[in-house]
């Protein structure tokens, strides 16, 4: 576009062939960032996505876990009062909690 000014010209003094390749470093210069942006925001995109179906997986198999515990853990008590009460019961309640878990 004319003739290179300030620091420019200085390197254009001491490298006069470089010249055709500065002209259109700043161009290129230009463009990079505007496709970096373009190119990060839809990563950004994924990241939060990502970390949203994480964190739902995470709280269900966490509900699910406690679930199941509460569960063990009201057959396990079903099972002492039954043994506390009628001995013989025992023995279909363990076979009916071992079928179902």
């Amino acid at each position: 576009m004319g003739s290179p000014t300030g620091h420019s010209q200085l390197k254009y003094l001491l490298n006069p062939q470089r010249s055709s390749n500065r002209t259109q470093t700043p161009d290129l210069s230009i463009r990079k960032p505007s496709v970096y942006h373009y190119t990060t925001t839809p990563h950004l995109v994924v990241v939060v996505v990502v970390l949203i179906v994480v964190i739902v997986v995470v709280v269900i198999v966490v509900v699910i876990v406690v679930a199941h515990v509460v569960v063990v853990v009201v057959v396990v008590v079903v099972i002492v009062v039954v043994a506390v009460v009628v001995e013989e019961v025992v023995v279909v309640v363990v076979v009916v909690v071992v079928v179902v878990v």
